[in-house]
């Protein structure tokens, strides 16, 4: 769950001193910034997505390198994160609407949480919880270099198929890939988003092809602050956009 906070401070140590009106050369290619570019690429002095993408890559290296000062969350932050992470666990639905779906959702995941996708039920536990996962999991928590503490268990109820999602210190999910998912006690490679789907057979014996998904959502809490829900989802259909909600995408045209 990224905020507002961390959001708005990477855009102060990426802005130029001034923003660009057009015409000037990007910082990354040389290339001249469009006039009609986004606000926050003229702000940075990048000409494309592209460009931008290169310039927090090299923003993020050097945070690594401590050639440059990293993100220290507010005492609101964390109290953001206490409060959420002692909620009651709860069901996450997908939503018919006159426009399409709605995915349902929170800050992020926690263990007792089941999330539905269009029929499928996923669920989070504890590491201890999942089913045949002493080899797996010690392969699948040693790709990722991680403690078994920062990480939670996810699997898929209608067959028993499970991975890991890895979070940070604070018990708060992550942009971090599984490494694979568990298929009837077998370790799988697997990369949400960019694999395809997989064949389960169900406790009722039902054959199913389905995907191990990474949800992003970007939301606005109560007080119209914004942040990223991250999770991961099985279901019968690919999701490997970044999705808005109602909230959020009324709040960005706004701005």
């Amino acid at each position: 769950m990224l905020t507002n906070e961390y959001w708005d401070w990477m855009s102060e140590q990426l802005k130029q001193p001034e923003r660009a009106i057009g015409g000037e050369p990007c910082i990354i290619c040389g290339n001249p910034i469009p006039a009609k570019a986004t606000w926050q690429y003229r702000d940075r002095h990048v000409c494309s997505s592209k460009c931008n993408n290169t310039l927090k890559r090299r923003w993020k290296r050097s945070i690594e390198k401590g050639e440059a000062d990293g993100y220290h969350p507010s005492e609101e932050y964390l109290e953001k994160i206490r409060r959420e992470a002692s909620r009651e666990p709860r069901v996450f639905r997908t939503e018919e609407t006159e426009n399409g779906f709605c995915l349902d959702c929170g800050r992020f995941p926690i263990i007792g949480d089941v999330i539905e996708r269009f029929g499928q039920h996923t669920k989070y536990m504890s590491l201890s919880d999942l089913p045949d996962c002493g080899s797996a999991l010690a392969e699948m928590i040693g790709v990722q270099n991680k403690p078994p503490g920062q990480a939670i268990g996810v699997m898929h109820i209608e067959s028993g198929t499970w991975t890991c999602l890895l979070t940070d210190e604070l018990g708060v999910p992550r942009r971090v890939l599984p490494s694979g998912i568990v298929v009837e006690g077998e370790f799988v490679s697997y990369l949400p988003g960019l694999s395809g789907s997989f064949t389960v057979r169900t406790s009722e014996n039902e054959v199913l092809d389905i995907y191990c998904n990474l949800e992003s959502i970007r939301c606005v809490d109560d007080q119209n602050e914004p942040y990223d829900w991250i999770a991961i989802s099985f279901g019968p259909y690919k999701m490997n956009d970044t999705f808005w909600t109602q909230r959020f995408a009324q709040r960005s045209t706004r701005r």
